[in-house]
Order: C-alpha cells, then sequence, then structure tokens
C-alpha cells in the first residue's frame, strides 16, 4: 500500500547492463489482497555512468592531489574549503574536518611557521609581494602575536578605507 523507489541494475537479452529507476505502489481489491503493481520503470543508465565518472573523476583528482608532495589550501571568502594531507600536516591537524570549521586567519600561518621545520624555506619572494613588504614576515619570525600584528594594520586600513570611500556604489 506504500509507494515505493528502487534503483537496480539488470542485464538485458543481449548482455547489457542497465540502471533502471522504479517507483511505484501496490494495488489492492476490497478484500485487501494485493493484485497488481502501478507506477514506472525508466533506463537511467546514461545519469548513473556520467554519476559514476564523476565520483572517478574525483577520486582521481583527490589522489593526485594529496600525494602532491606541496600543501595545497582553497579558500573562499576567507573559509577554508579543501586542502590536502601535505596541507594539513603544515598547519598542525591530523583531521580535515577539524580545520574545515575554522576561517583562515594568522594563526594558521604563525602555526605552520612555528612547527616547519626549515625555518629558511618557509618564505619565499612571492610572500612578500603578497603582503607588499617584508614586515609580516619579520613579524612572524619575532614571534608577534596575531592579535598584536593586527593592530599594526589599523592606520593603514583606516586610511585605505577613507580612499576607497569615493569609489563603492554601496555602503560598508
Amino acid at each position: 500500500k506504500k509507494n515505493y523507489t528502487l534503483i537496480y541494475r539488470i542485464k538485458t537479452k543481449d548482455g547489457k547492463l542497465k540502471w533502471i529507476h522504479e517507483k511505484g505502489k501496490g494495488i489492492y481489491n476490497e478484500n485487501n489482497e494485493f493484485v497488481a503493481l502501478e507506477g514506472f520503470i525508466t533506463d537511467i543508465s546514461k545519469e548513473k555512468n556520467a554519476e559514476n565518472a564523476l565520483q572517478k573523476s574525483h577520486e582521481n583528482y583527490k589522489n593526485l592531489v594529496d600525494f602532491v608532495p606541496e600543501g595545497i589550501v582553497i579558500h573562499k571568502g576567507g573559509k577554508i574549503v579543501f586542502i590536502n594531507q601535505r596541507g594539513l600536516k603544515v598547519f598542525g591537524y591530523d583531521n580535515e574536518n577539524e580545520l574545515l570549521k575554522h576561517h583562515f586567519s594568522l594563526a594558521y600561518l604563525i602555526n605552520a611557521y612555528a612547527v616547519y621545520p626549515e625555518k629558511d624555506k618557509f618564505f619565499n619572494n612571492f610572500f612578500n609581494k603578497l603582503t607588499g613588504n617584508e614586515l609580516l614576515k619579520q613579524q612572524i619570525v619575532d614571534g608577534i602575536s596575531e592579535n598584536e600584528i593586527r593592530k599594526t594594520w589599523v592606520f593603514e586600513l583606516d586610511k585605505f578605507k577613507q580612499i576607497r570611500k569615493k569609489y563603492l556604489i554601496y555602503e560598508e
């Protein structure tokens, strides 16, 4: 009497395997005896094969990225959405789920530097280009806390906000 949904594979007369989606319900007579099935059956092989290929592609990509000797971190809006195994090691985590709960902050960078075995190889020239100068690098090397580092940015950030204010379409 209840509706049912099934997804399964069949082998056709010519030996091909197909994915089937079946949905229906039982039909009963006035004596509550089962008399028929009502519903539909459709071939979903293309969809299932595409889904399986996508899953396989994702697994291949994940295996490739996880075994790269460099840390890879992808973030969106300041929140980490992906990190490979090497990246987890650099940040001092064993578990991806624990790290993904947090927003990106200087604490990650400071911690990564603290646990990195070859301190002289941690920073490169690109880091200085990203930050605009060597100040942040020196602050991290000197062991300054994240809060203290952020305090040194206040004056310059306020100046920048005043400059960009006239270009904003919407209020902050």
